[in-house]
C-alpha cells in the first residue's frame, strides 16, 4: 500500500471535522458576528479575514501541540498540559500574525473598525486572548476526545489498523525481541513480558498480573508504564493498564464501562480512557455486552 493509499485509509471523518470544519465554523462565527466590518469590506472580504484569522492559528495550534507532546514525551504528562504548552507557544507566533492581519485590511479600509492585538506578553489583552482562544482549544479537544472518538494528544492511542494477535504469537516474538523491563527483576526470572496481562497501581507498589499468580512490586506505576512498550496495552485507568490481547470483551453500562480479562477479573475504565478501549473494541471486534 503506497503512502495515498494509506493517507486515504487512515482519513476519517472526525479528522476533517477537527482540521478543517473547526476552523471553518470560527472563521464564520466571527464573520457574521461582524456586521460592520460585512458593510464596509463586503461580505466576501469578511469572510477572508476570519477564516485567515482562524486557519493559521488552528494549524499553528495544532502543529505547536504535537511539537510538545514529542517534546514531554520522556515525562508522558496528561493531555491537557500537553495541549496548554502548544497554545502557549503557538500565541507567541500566532498574535503577530494576526497584527498584521489586521493591520494589513485596516490600511486598506479605515472605517472597518479594526484594531491589532496587542503581542507583547505583559498586555492584559494579551493573555485576554490567551484564555479566550485557549478555552476553544481546550473544549473542543475535549469534545473529540471524549464524545467524537478521536484522541487527542494522547500516548496510549490505539493504532486504526491494529489487527487482533494470537496469544501464542505475541509470545513467541515479544520473548525474543523484547528486553526484560526494570519492573521485572524482583519477580521470578521464569515471567517474562509477555506474560503480564495487567498492571495495576497500589500507593507505592504496583501488581503484576499474570495469568496464573499474581505479584507484589516495589515500583513506581508511572515508571512501568514508560518500561511496558504502548504496542501490547494501554492504560485504561489512572491505577490501572492492561495487554490488549488478554481483554476478553467489553462492559457498557449507561456511563459505566469495564473490560473482563481472560482470567475473568473485571476492570474499570475511567471517562478519560474509555474512548480508548471503544476504539480496540472496533478494530478488534471485541465483543461489548451491557
Amino acid at each position: 500500500m503506497n503512502t495515498m493509499q494509506q493517507l486515504g485509509t487512515d482519513l476519517s471523518w472526525q479528522l476533517l471535522a477537527f482540521y478543517l470544519l473547526v476552523p471553518l465554523a470560527l472563521g464564520g462565527y466571527g464573520a457574521i458576528n461582524n456586521w460592520r466590518l460585512i458593510e464596509s469590506i463586503g461580505p466576501l472580504w469578511a469572510v477572508a479575514f476570519y477564516l485567515g484569522h482562524a486557519f493559521v492559528p488552528w494549524f499553528s495550534t495544532c502543529l505547536l501541540t504535537a511539537l510538545a507532546m514529542r517534546l514531554l514525551q520522556p515525562w508522558r504528562p496528561r493531555p491537557v498540559f500537553i495541549m496548554l504548552a502548544g497554545h502557549t507557544m503557538a500565541c507567541l507566533i500566532t498574535l503577530p500574525y494576526i497584527t498584521w492581519l489586521t493591520s494589513l485590511f485596516a490600511m486598506h479600509w479605515p472605517a472597518s473598525g479594526l484594531d491589532a492585538q496587542p503581542t507583547s506578553p505583559l498586555a492584559v489583552n494579551y493573555w485576554g486572548y490567551w484564555l479566550r482562544a485557549g478555552a476553544i482549544w481546550l473544549c473542543t479537544n475535549f469534545v473529540f476526545d471524549r464524545f467524537l472518538n478521536l484522541p487527542r494528544y494522547r500516548y496510549d492511542t490505539v493504532s486504526r489498523s491494529a489487527a487482533p494477535k494470537s496469544a501464542a504469537a505475541d509470545t513467541s516474538v515479544m520473548a525474543s525481541n523484547v528486553s526484560r523491563p526494570a519492573f521485572l527483576e524482583r519477580v521470578p526470572v521464569g515471567i517474562l513480558l509477555p506474560d503480564v496481562i495487567a498492571v495495576k497501581a497500589e500507593q507505592h507498589y504496583i501488581r503484576i498480573v499474570t495469568a496464573k499468580k499474581s505479584y507484589l512490586v516495589l515500583h513506581r506505576f508511572s515508571d512501568a508504564l514508560c518500561e511496558l512498550p504502548s504496542d501490547d496495552g494501554l492504560q485504561i485507568h489512572r491505577s490501572w493498564w492492561v495487554r490488549r490481547n488478554a481483554i476478553q470483551r467489553v462492559r457498557q453500562n449507561a456511563r459505566k464501562m469495564s473490560v473482563v480479562l481472560q482470567t475473568g477479573e473485571e476492570i474499570p475504565v475511567s471517562g478519560p480512557y474509555q474512548v480508548l478501549v471503544r476504539q480496540l473494541a472496533r478494530s478488534t471486534e471485541l465483543p461489548v455486552t451491557p
